[in-house]
């Protein structure tokens, strides 16, 4: 599934760098826009799965409100 393959890009992202605050603009070493895929979970926080807002919310540093 698509959203398992950009979730564990978030938790990889998330172990080399020590937070979730992945900027818009960022790609990933395979050249995958990370940072916007960040922004639309973000953007869809009161429509996905309980699951898959569970699981966001568990990352560390995860904030659903980027400041």
């Amino acid at each position: 599934m698509l959203w398992e393959k950009e979730f564990a890009a978030l938790v990889a992202y998330v172990k080399a760098k020590g937070n979730a605050r992945v900027p818009y603009e960022y790609r990933n070493a395979n050249g995958y826009r990370l940072g916007l895929w960040v922004t639309t979970q973000r953007s869809k926080r009161h429509s996905m799965s309980a699951d898959r807002h569970r699981r966001l919310a568990k990352v560390k540093g995860w904030m659903w409100k980027a400041r």
